[in-house]
């Protein structure tokens, strides 16, 4: 077996690491744990981690003139040559690694998530994009979805796809949760854990809930720019929700436990996409039946009819598609059975 002390073959470049929140951060840090410390990571010294000396390392990221950048450039000329860099935001990390080679320095490889190529959107980020994935030692992508954006922009371009995968997690006993968080008997919890961005469909599940008829309570579980308007339109709306933000693992998972419904309508939009969706995982890994909005790659994490419901991301499907879960308990209950066999056989 290999030997944890020994010397790391890659080096991770990024500033979207645990413990911010989100997919990529945590597809980041599950290829660095499972990489047996393979993989170093460098963050931006005002990163909040807990550092773990000799695996992940704060370094200057950003400098005081324009290119802030510019720092990148030195951070991966300092990478040892027989590493690989590997780089999770094209753009500027990927543009730094690309000018680092061409000055002499290591090889680097390209991970794409989904949102990073939506933003591709002028001729000059094409054009470098193109220049950063032919010098580039490998292309990874996390989707079917995402591959399909990347090849609109570079046809020829023929990536490893990784997806995320989970770890192992224990849930509590679900009739204890529920009690200890004041959750009748009767009430059907709808579950949402998402960044507050408006590509989530949060606003579509507000308006969604506020059309039922049954007693359910929407929890959601997360923190983003998004935030101010989705608290207004939930207090318009005068429905039972629960805000929490900044929620630690075992928080995520007793909601997990303590829920009925998992509900994610989200939507594509001109500069956003869900690249895979890792939270649809975790819901079907809980037993929860899933109803997702099919857009990116949210059709590859949930297979319609089967461990969940893939609708159109409107106020009217979503509504629908609840009551059809609340409404047929065991059609509920074997669509989450389903999702927690498959992420144990195949994620």
């Amino acid at each position: 077996s290999l030997k944890i002390s020994m010397k790391p073959k890659f080096t991770l470049i990024t500033h979207d690491y645990p413990p911010a929140q989100g997919g990529v951060a945590r597809y980041l840090s599950s290829l660095v744990k499972v990489a047996k410390g393979q993989i170093e990571v460098l963050v931006p010294l005002d990163h909040k981690t807990p550092f773990n000396k000799g695996v992940i390392k704060p370094v200057k990221f950003w400098g005081s003139i324009w290119p802030k950048w510019l720092p990148l450039i030195k951070r991966c000329l300092e990478v040892d040559d027989n590493q690989t860099i590997l780089v999770s935001h094209v753009f500027p990390i990927g543009t730094a690694a690309f000018i680092a080679e061409a000055l002499g320095g290591p090889e680097y490889t390209v991970i794409f998530h989904g949102t990073d190529l939506k933003r591709v959107n002028t001729r000059w980020k094409r054009w470098l994009l193109r220049r950063i994935c032919t010098n580039a030692k490998q292309l990874i992508v996390n989707s079917d979805a995402t591959k399909k954006l990347l090849n609109r922009l570079i046809p020829s371009a023929n990536p490893l796809k990784l997806t995320p995968a989970l770890e192992y997690f224990n849930l509590p006993e679900r009739s204890l949760t529920r009690g200890e968080l004041n959750i009748d008997t009767d009430t059907k919890v709808i579950l949402a854990v998402s960044r507050l961005v408006e590509r989530k469909g949060i606003d579509t599940l507000i308006q969604s809930v506020a059309a039922l008829h049954h007693k359910v309570e929407l929890v959601v579980i997360g923190n983003g720019e998004y935030a101010e308007p989705l608290h207004n339109l939930a207090e318009l709306s005068k429905i039972n929700i629960r805000w929490i933000d900044n929620a630690d693992d075992q928080t995520l998972h007793n909601w997990y436990a303590a829920a009925d419904i998992f509900c994610l309508p989200g939507r594509e939009t001109s500069d956003d996409v869900e690249g895979f969706g890792i939270v649809f995982l975790e819901a079907a890994y809980a037993g929860l039946p899933v109803i997702a909005g099919e857009s990116g790659g949210a059709s590859e994490a949930v297979v319609h009819n089967k461990t969940g419901l893939l609708i159109e991301p409107t106020v009217d499907a979503c509504t629908k598609a609840l009551i059809k879960l609340i409404e047929d308990p065991d059609h509920a209950s074997n669509l989450g059975e389903a999702g927690h066999d498959r992420v144990v056989k195949d994620f």
